[in-house]
C-alpha cells in the first residue's frame, strides 16, 4: 500500500502512541470504516435443510390463509369438507 508522507508519518505515530504496529493501526481503521458483520445465512448456515416441511412455503397462497390475523378476534377460516 503507497501513502503519502503525510499519511505515513500519521500511521506511524499511532502505531507508537499504541505500542502497535503500523500494520495493526491500518487494521484497525478499516475495520472501524467497515466493522464485519455476519451474515444472517452466515449464522444460521447449519440448520439449513434440517427440517422437513412443505418445499412450497413462501410461494403456495394456501400455506398464507389467515395470516396476520388476529385468531382471538377473528378464528381461522375453515373450509368446508
Amino acid at each position: 500500500m503507497k501513502l503519502d508522507a503525510a499519511r505515513a508519518a500519521k500511521v506511524a505515530r499511532l502505531a507508537k502512541r499504541r505500542a502497535t504496529s503500523e500494520s495493526e493501526v491500518i487494521r484497525a481503521a478499516i475495520d472501524a470504516l467497515e466493522p464485519e458483520t455476519a451474515d444472517g445465512l452466515d449464522l444460521v448456515a447449519d440448520l439449513v435443510g434440517v427440517t422437513a416441511g412443505p418445499g412450497d412455503l413462501s410461494t403456495n397462497p394456501k400455506h398464507l390463509e389467515g395470516f396476520g390475523r388476529d385468531h382471538r378476534r377473528h378464528p381461522p377460516h375453515r373450509r368446508a369438507s
